[in-house]
């Protein structure tokens, strides 16, 4: 007999991947910020370099949403005891929001929070990945060290900065509209 869904509040299944770890991406959930997930994932002194963000889905079952996931991805698991998966990005984040969205109360990645998520960690990756502090960035883009740590969150990002810290960080930003 199917055991029946759990209830639980609102959460995060989050897509990190990591530059040591080529074409492999954890896929796991988190009840929290998932950046700080991430941050988490980062810390562990037998990895390298930092994991990035690179895709989250807000659902209203996250331990649920994973399982399935996982279940659906068996065949590109690593290990049985790691949620580390050899599957290309697009795919990784399809299958997500498929599962993540059988919850009526979920919001997929074309929800502008879930985007901004992703965008401000990628921001933050960009700037650690380099090597830089925040402040380092702010001198180079002629903006406040407080402009930058905002932005890394998400607050009051206004585009025109924005292009002045990216370029500082010597990358690129490419915007795609959805119909």
């Amino acid at each position: 007999m199917d055991k029946p869904p759990t209830t639980e509040r609102l959460g995060w299944i989050y897509i990190a991947a990591n530059i040591s770890m080529p074409g492999l991406l954890n896929i796991g959930f988190t009840r929290d910020n998932p950046e700080i997930r991430v941050a988490a994932l980062s810390g562990d002194t037998a990895v390298p370099t930092p994991f990035y963000l690179c895709g989250v889905v807000q659902t209203a079952n996250p331990s649920d949403a994973e399982k399935r996931i996982h279940l659906r991805l068996a065949d590109h698991r690593v290990s049985a005891s790691r949620e580390f998966f050899k599957i290309p990005r697009e795919l990784a984040l399809q299958i997500a929001q498929e599962e993540a969205n059988k919850s009526p109360q979920s919001r997929s990645l074309r929800d502008p929070l879930s985007s901004m998520v992703v965008f401000c960690a990628r921001l933050k990756s960009l700037r650690v990945n380099s090597g830089m502090t925040q402040q380092e960035v702010a001198d180079l883009a002629g903006v406040s060290r407080i402009w930058v740590n905002k932005a890394e969150q998400g607050k009051n990002i206004q585009l025109a900065t924005l292009f002045k810290v990216i370029n500082a960080l010597g990358g690129g930003l490419d915007i795609t509209f959805r119909e």
